[in-house]
């Protein structure tokens, strides 16, 4: 097997096990999100949207970024991992329990209304296992065992909605919903010590001065990447919050969720990749022009008929959803959603410059990109609302793919990809969309359906897939066929 096939495989198969955990896990979440939509309302959605959306950005601080120094010298130095895991854990530890009551505070301080302040208190208390959490999923990522990650996130979601949902159904409010929510990741993060435990990994902490100080002097750069990435995906929502109103921020989230489930894609491909970007871009750059190659025929493959699909279909999907208190986002995702392709771009060229150990050229470009996003979305959303949020995201994340390629071609040279959509993709997508536009009165299900078989069948008759890649996915068809009736047998 060549070395370009073995890699594929990996790659693939990382792809899928992140694409099921991040994809069928989130939807499953999603369920609690309808609930909460359709009980509460969009009051109710936009206060459990808002207290998410501090807890995330103050997750990005409490692990000081070094989740990415995990993952990336885990992998390069596997030998190391528990050392890093350890003391990481010990300096995410520290902050968040600083952190806890500075956000549990920020209700008040900023002039929320009770159920709102409230919400975001309760929330708070999930910051500490939610920290600890992310640097454990790094772990698992270094030593690319997507599959336990998927094994975690089921742990935590059987309680976040297994328990909440019915709560709800019950007359229980948001608070009661939000407080499962903080046990689910507890108990994610215990099995996640004992099947890292299970590969060989100790969960302790470190107390080693001399490896804590080298990752303070890391961290400073990481965590601020992380924080202003964040800023710049959350910012629309403390906007509108300000802004706007609650319900504004219960229409965008619902919206918003749609774009962050289909995020996935391309997140999980590209997180395949990482450990190989790494060791790539310093032993085989071959090898990395070879990944960039792949990486842009199929993100643009991934996000090109998603983001074609839930234009023309944005208000049925927000009203079969959400309600028909929601129809009116339709515009808003139509529009939001488009959000998808350049972002693929930008996820890669961002794993490629942390790879390349310019992670502080990443975090002045994540800067930038917030201020962009900020001065856009000041003139947008008093403007046009939830929609203006929408096309202010769009816009700057064109800003910032240009960016990235046009700073690695010139201080980086071989390292970036050029930012070009395929025809085929291109034409495939353009091709399910009309069909879905065309099929409009039909069950939205086949509205679905149909359209992808036929951007898929485009993608076959149009030559899109290599020789080697065709070869792969009969091999896995094969495999399969062959699993099946031998868990047949087995049973009988």
């Amino acid at each position: 097997m060549t070395h370009a096939a073995s890699s594929g495989r990996r790659i693939l198969k990382n792809t899928v096990a992140l694409v099921v955990l991040r994809v069928m896990m989130p939807a499953v979440s999603m369920i609690l999100v309808f609930a909460i939509s359709r009980i509460l309302g969009t009051d109710g959605l936009g206060q459990y949207t808002l207290a998410f959306t501090y807890l995330y950005f103050f997750v990005t601080i409490a692990p000081l970024g070094l989740y990415s120094v995990v993952t990336r010298d885990g992998a390069w130095q596997a030998e190391r991992l528990e050392e890093l895991l350890g003391h990481s854990v010990t300096l995410a530890t520290g902050t968040s329990i600083v952190l806890m009551p500075v956000m549990a505070s920020l209700g008040p301080a900023l002039g929320y209304d009770d159920k709102t302040s409230w919400a975001i208190a309760i929330a708070s208390l999930a910051l500490l296992p939610s920290a600890l959490g992310t640097l454990y999923d790094a772990a698992f990522i270094a030593r690319e065992r997507m599959d336990y990650l998927a094994c975690v996130a089921l742990a935590e979601n059987a309680i976040k909605v297994g328990l909440a949902g019915p709560a709800l159904l019950l007359g229980y409010g948001l608070p009661t919903v939000i407080a499962l929510a903080v046990a689910g990741r507890i108990l994610a993060n215990t099995l996640a010590v004992v099947m890292l435990r299970s590969l060989g990994i100790r969960v302790s902490p470190g107390r080693d001065t001399r490896v804590l100080g080298a990752l303070l002097a890391s961290a400073p750069t990481f965590v601020s990447i992380a924080m202003f990435s964040t800023l710049y995906w959350r910012i629309d929502v403390f906007m509108l919050s300000k802004i706007g109103s609650v319900e504004d921020v219960g229409r965008y989230g619902a919206a918003w969720r749609i774009l962050e489930l289909a995020l996935v894609v391309p997140q999980s491909f590209c997180l395949s990749l990482y450990p190989q970007l790494a060791a790539a871009i310093r032993v085989d750059r071959t090898e990395l022009a070879r990944l960039g190659r792949m990486a842009m025929r199929f993100l643009a493959a991934g996000s090109l008929p998603l983001a074609t699909w839930f234009t023309v279909m944005g208000d049925d999907v927000m009203a079969l959803l959400y309600g028909e208190e929601f129809r009116s986002a339709g515009s808003t995702l139509s529009i939001l959603v488009w959000t998808l392709v350049p972002y693929g771009w930008v996820r890669y060229h961002a794993y490629v410059l942390v790879a390349a150990e310019l992670q502080r050229i990443d975090l002045a470009m994540n800067v930038a990109l917030t201020a962009v996003a900020v001065a856009l979305k000041l003139y947008l959303i008093p403007a046009y609302g939830p929609w203006g949020a929408g096309l202010g995201t769009l816009l700057s994340m064109i800003v910032y793919a240009v960016a990235q390629v046009t700073y690695l071609k010139r201080h980086a040279p071989g390292t970036s990809s050029p930012l070009a959509l395929s025809l085929v993709p291109l034409g495939a997508a353009l091709t399910a969309g009309a069909l879905a536009w065309v099929m409009n009165g039909h069950h939205l299900l086949v509205r679905a359906i149909l359209p992808a078989a036929a951007y898929g069948g485009a993608l076959f008759v149009g030559g899109f897939f290599a020789t080697e890649e065709l070869a792969m996915m009969q091999s896995m068809v094969r495999r399969l066929r062959a699993f099946f009736p031998a868990r047949r047998a087995a049973s009988s």
